[in-house]
């Protein structure tokens, strides 16, 4: 039962892995889509608050 166990710990934290790597991805481009249209359209742009205020600060989610 052990060994059951930990092997699937082990799939769990590879697949999370995996996944936090394609949000972090996904993220990181996202973000770099919006500065690149800040920089053609300048103030036309409207702020996307999520992308805006900082992330998570004292226990408070973005």
């Amino acid at each position: 039962m052990r060994d059951d166990i930990d092997k699937e710990r082990k799939f769990m934290l590879k697949a999370w892995a995996k996944r936090e790597a394609q949000v972090s991805s996904m993220i990181e481009s996202t973000v770099g889509v919006v500065g690149d249209l800040h920089g053609i359209m300048g103030q036309a742009l409207p702020e996307i608050s999520a992308i805006e205020e900082p992330p998570m600060l004292e226990g408070k989610a973005a």
